[in-house]
């Protein structure tokens, strides 16, 4: 798996959704991975894209891939900045820590077991920040288990201002 490479082509494919919204329509509507896995669009789309460019996307990563787009299409912007850290940037914008760490602690007892859940939770928190980072989506993707989410709970607490 090469995530760096799916990372940089995946933010170069985002970018082209700014002409083509009735993708970008359809790819949002998608509930789950396997909605955004089935939709022509997909398949089309970023992986066409991918392939394009040189890139060997094996079948065992098209499911993850299609995790990943599916909340691609949901940012409205693109950041460098990781998406724990946009979230708890948010969170310290709306002028409170209590309600941002409920936020965050549900995502963190996400288990990798349960991808639709996850997936329903982190669209939920794209749509509140309006943008995300596509290597924190591949991330959560290709391996969300214990080390990703000890590693997001640093980013998130360390960029959050230090109360009392």
């Amino acid at each position: 798996m090469d995530l760096p490479t799916y990372e940089q082509h995946l933010k170069d494919w985002w970018t082209t959704l700014e002409d083509k919204r009735g993708i970008r329509a359809r790819l949002r509507r998608a509930r789950t991975p396997d909605e955004v896995f089935i939709l022509p669009e997909f398949h089309r789309g970023p992986i066409n894209y991918l392939r394009q460019r040189g890139v060997q996307v094996k079948s065992e990563h098209l499911p993850a891939l299609a995790f990943a787009v599916g909340l691609l299409a949901h940012a409205r912007e693109l950041s460098s900045t990781s998406f724990p850290r946009l979230l708890a940037n948010k969170e310290a914008d709306k002028g409170g820590n209590e309600a941002s760490d409920h936020r965050f602690l549900r995502l963190m007892e996400m288990r990798g077991t349960d991808t639709e859940q996850l997936y329903a939770m982190l669209r939920r928190l794209i749509d509140f920040v309006d943008k995300s980072d596509v290597r924190s989506l591949l991330q959560a993707a290709f391996c969300w288990n214990d080390k990703t989410r000890r590693e997001w709970a640093e980013r998130y607490y360390t960029a959050l201002p230090q109360g009392e």
